[in-house]
């Protein structure tokens, strides 16, 4: 079956085939982990912008898959709507939608799109929606229809939100994740390196110029040790390439040009004989107290009528935990293979008005364990994970 070669302007069904529907759950959470990349980790694997729509031609093989509903059917009732979900290294994919498509469809299109072969590990991805003005973040449920998500979140222009594929479910063992799924594995690292650098706090100088190092190694695979130091090749790296791709903009904002490249110079000689597969999963080692990428916390409160507010932590490593102090180790809750029930109310209070309470019915807990988020969006990601 001859495929299509661009893929950026293919529709997803309007009227899609009845398929099982794969909840993110506990299987998903407890399975490995990936990452993206997109240099030289590229087999099998294809990246896709709008600047690929003008070549794109679907082949009827294509076509029939996708069982596109004919303009005139009483069954498409809207018109077609265009979105674009921005990828982890920040190119844009553009889907069109119809009335009767969910967020999953949207997720199967665009992840089909990274890799023409099945993958172990597609059902990590999930769709966030942000909106940087207010720095608010929604992760949107794989059953909610598109046309239901746009009413539902129409209080912003929609031109102002982000719907962002991201790779939520993070696994227990990223090297099983590389070994099964290196797409998926080279999108996650993607992701975490570009979460890394948008910080814009400040953080250990030193961290920051050894991740730069790895990066910089893996990002030129084939570089001597003392490559850095000749002059033409540093300014081909920080003017052509731009450090910005390996510092957080605090980092080159904070020190001198002089004193950034003599840092840099220094220290890559140690990173210099690591393997670009090294180099990946030393950063992520290394990455991860500043960022916290296998797990999501939660502002709420714990109990009924005198509740205590604590800091619900989840992920595959930790199950379900909260804290109470942030320098303190999490409390252990419940892991995901014990949760039974979930259950969401909307519980009434003379002093503080309506609360919406989630409610986890734990295998071998005496009491029902409920968390009392302040607002519905928190609880609805919570429920994401069951």
């Amino acid at each position: 079956m001859r495929l299509c070669q661009s893929a950026s302007c293919c529709s997803i069904p309007l009227s899609p085939v009845p398929a099982v529907q794969e909840a993110y759950g506990v299987q998903a959470a407890n399975s490995s982990f990936w990452y993206l990349k997109g240099v030289s980790v590229e087999q099998g694997f294809r990246m896709l912008d709008e600047s690929d729509m003008q070549e794109c031609i679907l082949s009827q093989s294509e076509n029939a898959k996708y069982q596109r509903i004919d303009s005139n059917s009483p069954s498409d009732k809207h018109e077609r709507t265009t979105l674009k979900v921005f990828l982890s290294n920040g190119n844009s994919n553009i889907v069109k939608f119809g009335e009767t498509t969910s967020v999953k469809d949207v997720i199967d299109v665009v992840t089909k799109r990274l890799s023409e072969v099945p993958r172990p590990f597609e059902s990590v991805f999930g769709i966030r929606l942000s909106h940087t003005p207010s720095n608010e973040l929604h992760w949107l449920h794989s059953e909610a229809g598109m046309y239901q998500v746009l009413e539902k979140y129409s209080y912003y222009p929609i031109d102002e939100w982000r719907f962002e594929l991201r790779v939520r479910f993070v696994p227990k063992d990223l090297r099983d994740m590389y070994e099964k799924d290196k797409v998926t594995f080279l999108y996650f690292y993607e992701q975490v390196k570009n979460d890394y650098l948008k910080i814009n706090s400040n953080i250990d100088q030193d961290l920051a110029i050894h991740l730069c190092c790895i990066e910089i190694r893996r990002f030129f695979k084939d570089m001597t040790h003392v490559a850095l130091d000749k002059k033409s090749n540093f300014e081909f790296l920080e003017k052509d390439v731009g450090l910005h791709k390996f510092l957080p903009s605090p980092v080159i904002t904070n020190n001198k040009p002089k004193a950034l490249r003599k840092m840099i110079q220094n220290q890559f000689k140690r990173f210099a004989s690591l393997s670009e597969v090294d180099c990946m999963f030393m950063f992520l080692d290394m990455v991860h107290p500043v960022v916290k990428y296998d797990r999501e916390t939660f502002k709420c409160s714990l109990g009924t009528g005198w509740s205590v507010p604590v800091e619900l932590v989840v992920s595959a490593d930790a199950g379900i935990s909260f804290l109470t102090d942030p320098n303190a180790a999490p409390t252990h809750v419940a892991s995901f293979q014990k949760v039974q029930n979930i259950n969401t109310v909307i519980t009434s209070d003379t002093s503080s008005g309506s609360k919406p309470v989630l409610q986890l019915k734990v295998d071998g807990a005496a009491e029902v364990c409920i968390s009392k988020t302040k607002t519905c969006s928190s609880l609805e990601s919570l429920k994401l994970f069951h």
